[in-house]
Order: structure tokens, then C-alpha cells, then sequence
């Protein structure tokens, strides 16, 4: 017998995160279909699909189990296809966010990106922090899948852009600048490479908490440097 008081949808929600802790993707869906026949209009409703997708890679990152992990996540994945795809269902440009983020940890780059461009093209100029987090979203899947060069491109492009560049985020950005400067340093051999890679890091100061970032990220770098060139 399913629920249908007031606290109904909330029932719904609820069963459905217990059979996907418990590996049960059926009834998971099934109380999240009642939950959309029974209350269609409703918010809860109209995100039951994004937030099974999230709930279902949340609890593939607690599985040890390799073979199991990556069923999970492409059932999480498959889920999140569906909601990127459809035009049925009119999702807030920070749902894709929340997609996008979820399949970085799924390990679907391709997937994540359509999640963070879908995002950014809903939000178009009415959301600059939505905006933001989609464009840092594209930068850590390139670094995520190693795609160093590519996550660099994203967040120069960031770090140009004066609104997006002032905005809190933006120190995520020169965070994420400093640590695929460092990881480049490391993997090249040729000094000059290597030094401008380094030198990057002291373009990254368009305030003053990136600046206290790119200082502190100056002596990790040639610390690290020095013990891998000169162990």
C-alpha cells in the first residue's frame, strides 16, 4: 500500500533512497513513477529522475566492489541521459549542474559536459553563479579524465571573463590553476617548459585571495621540484 496524506511525496523520496542503498533499482523506480502519477505538478515529481541518478552514483562511490561500482554508475549515467535528452520536463538550469558534478564521479566526461553546457545555455545571463559553477563544472571533467591542456583552455577562458572572475568561485578556478600547473611542472622535462607552466601560476591574481593562493602555491611548486629533480 502506498502512501497518500500530505507527507506523501516526502514517503516516496524516502523509500526510493532505501532500495537504492539496497541495490534495488526497480522498486527504487517504481516508488518515484507512484510518486510522479500521484503528484505530476508537484517539484519532487519533476526532479524524481535527477535525484534517483544522484542518489543512485552517491551510493556507487561507497561500494568497494569494481564490477558492481561501474554497473551502478552507468545506471546513474543512463538515468541522467534521459533527463539531458528530454524536453518534456522543464529542469532548472542547477539541476544540470548537479548532473553534470554527479557523472564527473561517474566517470561519463562526455555525458558531464552535455550536462554543463545544457546548464549554461538555460541560465544564459540570469544566473551567473549557476553559469560559473557549469563553466568550472567543464574545467574538472577535463582534469578529472586528465586532460590537462583542455581544463587549462576552460579556466582561462573563467579567469577572463570580469563578472565571472570576481565572483567567490573564481578561487576554486585559481585552485585548480595552481594544481595543473604543478602537476605539468612535474611531468615535463624541459626546463623552459616547465618554468612557464610554473609561471602561469602567477597570472591567476585578479584579487586578493588568488593572490594569497598563487604565493602559497610558489613554495609547494619548487618544493616539489626540487625533490623530484634533485631527490
Amino acid at each position: 500500500k502506498y502512501p497518500t496524506g500530505k507527507r506523501a511525496k516526502d514517503v516516496y523520496l524516502h523509500l526510493s533512497t532505501i532500495y537504492t542503498t539496497q541495490d534495488n533499482l526497480v522498486k527504487s523506480k517504481e516508488a518515484l513513477e507512484r510518486l510522479r502519477k500521484e503528484f505530476p505538478d508537484s517539484n519532487e515529481a519533476k526532479t524524481a529522475l535527477p535525484r534517483l541518478a544522484r542518489s543512485l552514483i552517491e551510493h556507487a562511490n561507497t561500494v568497494a566492489d569494481e564490477a558492481s561500482k561501474a554497473k551502478i554508475y552507468k545506471e546513474g549515467s543512463n538515468i541522467y541521459a534521459e533527463m539531458i535528452r528530454s524536453d518534456s520536463v522543464d529542469y532548472q538550469p542547477i539541476d544540470y549542474v548537479y548532473a553534470g558534478e554527479s557523472l564527473i564521479d561517474a566517470r561519463d566526461w562526455m555525458l558531464a559536459d552535455a550536462a554543463f553546457d545544457k546548464a549554461i545555455a538555460k541560465a544564459g545571463t540570469n544566473s551567473y553563479t549557476t553559469v560559473a559553477r557549469a563553466r568550472i563544472g567543464k574545467a574538472k571533467s577535463r582534469y578529472a579524465k586528465k586532460d590537462y591542456i583542455g581544463a587549462r583552455e576552460h579556466l582561462d577562458t573563467f579567469m577572463e571573463d570580469k563578472k565571472l572572475s570576481a565572483m567567490q568561485i573564481a578561487t576554486n578556478a585559481c585552485t585548480m590553476i595552481v594544481e595543473i600547473a604543478m602537476i605539468q611542472g612535474k611531468l615535463e622535462n624541459d626546463s623552459t617548459l616547465r618554468e612557464s607552466h610554473y609561471a602561469a601560476v602567477q597570472r591567476i591574481a585578479p584579487d586578493e585571495e588568488c593572490r594569497r593562493i598563487a604565493l602559497q602555491a610558489q613554495h609547494r611548486i619548487w618544493a616539489d621540484c626540487l625533490a623530484h629533480y634533485h631527490p
